[in-house]
């Protein structure tokens, strides 16, 4: 796998502000195989196909999608329950909705963090995993992109049955108070993802989010980084 040895500097498309409902779609579904066939990002890059597939890519690399409800719990509060969770794509998605609503130390959260979140994946349903556990729970919530994924996933994955819809895989915020802004941006990148078994064009992303607890606001973030990363490589230079 291609390691990238530089720490690139945090980037994004920028702050926000979470009004209403955006969904976040494309329509790739005859690209994806042919993005899939480039053995090396070399070869991708100088392709006629991704020169005019760019713009397409880099949004939703960025890419988020959110929705705000109206059933918001707007009192301040001297505290807020914070709840951090790799949920694996959400493939097992019948338990982790079922731990969230009946497990006392899950269900007492005001705010979740889910590190591994897809958005049209065949091996997690081709759900949309950070909406639907939304709207179960009637909580707010805002999904970050990271990945455009390019194959069925890795080795335990691949045995999935039929193909992708939207092919994406990245973090989510989801929250029972009011989320007013979001941001995803980069953090180190130690791993070219494009040239590994789980071939997928994009790279680790931080997700931000302002929670509104009465009138006061609190900053949280879904940190997903590499596994291989150095502690230099986890120190985020957070955006200003």
């Amino acid at each position: 796998m291609a390691r990238v040895r530089q720490h690139v500097p945090p980037s994004s498309a920028g702050v926000v502000d979470l009004d209403g409902q955006h969904t976040l779609e494309h329509a790739l579904d005859a690209e994806l195989a042919e993005l899939a066939r480039f053995k090396t990002r070399k070869q991708l890059l100088r392709s006629e196909l991704y020169r005019r597939l760019a713009p397409t890519l880099d949004r939703l690399g960025f890419g988020m999608e959110y929705s705000r409800s109206e059933r918001w719990d707007v009192a301040a509060r001297e505290s807020v329950r914070v709840v951090a969770w790799n949920i694996q794509r959400g493939i097992h998605f019948d338990g982790i909705a079922e731990a969230l609503a009946t497990e006392a130390e899950l269900a007492r959260a005001d705010v979740l963090m889910l590190l591994e979140s897809d958005l049209g994946m065949a091996r997690s349903g081709n759900r949309n995993v950070a909406r639907e556990l939304a709207g179960r729970l009637g909580f707010d919530y805002v999904y970050g992109n990271s990945y455009l994924c390019l194959s069925a996933g890795n080795r335990r994955e691949a045995s999935q049955v039929g193909p992708d819809t939207l092919a994406l895989s990245g973090n989510a915020i989801l929250s029972r108070l009011p989320l007013t802004r979001a941001e995803n941006f980069t953090v180190a990148i130690m791993k070219d993802k494009f040239e590994s078994s789980e071939k997928r064009l994009g790279h680790k992303k931080a997700l931000w989010a302002e929670v509104a607890i009465g009138t006061k606001r609190l900053a949280i973030a879904a940190v997903h980084l590499d596994s291989a990363a150095s502690s230099a490589g986890r120190r985020c230079n957070w955006p200003t």
